[in-house]
């Protein structure tokens, strides 16, 4: 199993000191901000939609007509906690939008 900071990591992240994982990342095409908790127990998962949801709009970027200003993808995590943390039920909603449009 991959540590917390391997998974950051792997999506270009970095942890600051509040344990919430923030990835902003840009050049003349696109922005990617992204800001979530580490804590969630199934980071695999939460990484292998991350990644899948960035490079969806990277190419999606990619294949548009230049424009005068970077599209930007924001996702932000909420975490939930129900019951007591060693035997409670965690829940992770992720807010997801664009400044560039609708994309794939």
């Amino acid at each position: 199993m991959k540590t917390k900071t391997l998974v950051v990591a792997d999506i270009g992240g970095t942890v600051g000191p509040d344990q919430t994982c923030h990835l902003d990342s840009d050049n003349a095409r696109y922005r990617l901000d992204f800001q979530f908790r580490v804590d969630y127990p199934d980071q695999h998962a939460l990484t292998d939609f991350l990644t899948q949801r960035r490079d969806a709009f990277v190419d999606w970027v990619a294949d548009g007509p230049p424009s005068s200003s970077p599209s930007v993808l924001h996702i932000i995590g909420a975490t939930f906690h129900s019951g007591t943390p060693a035997s409670g039920t965690q829940s992770l909603v992720l807010t997801m939008g664009t400044d560039g449009g609708v994309h794939r």
